[in-house]
């Protein structure tokens, strides 16, 4: 993909990046936007693509249908959100050494 050869393009893009990086004619860009068929966001008075959900939208083949891009938003946003919780579950089952510090538990496996 187009970040994969440009590792520093930035999480956040805007329209110009995005007619650069991923080759959308500016017109066909409006398109997408105006029918949500793109992932984008608002952040004042400019539109950003995130990065991510531009490359998951070009695995799914470039979509055209309204709608698409608030539901590859909502497939990223399921997907980030699932991969934290496992994160969490992972650490959770760890007791921090501080806890084992405190409880005694570090002393008596290191020193006995």
């Amino acid at each position: 993909m187009a970040s994969d050869a440009n590792p520093a393009l930035p999480a956040l893009l805007n329209s110009k990046q995005v007619t650069i990086h991923y080759g959308i004619p500016p017109r066909s860009l409006a398109r997408l936007v105006s029918s949500n068929a793109i992932p984008s966001t608002t952040v004042g008075r400019s539109r950003l693509f995130p990065r991510a959900a531009l490359e998951l939208w070009i695995v799914h083949g470039c979509p055209d249908k309204p709608g698409d891009g608030e539901r590859i938003l909502h497939e990223l946003r399921t997907t980030m959100m699932a991969s934290a919780g496992a994160r969490a579950a992972r650490n959770s089952r760890r007791t921090p050494a501080k806890a084992r510090w405190v409880s005694g538990d570090f002393r008596r496996a290191n020193h006995e």
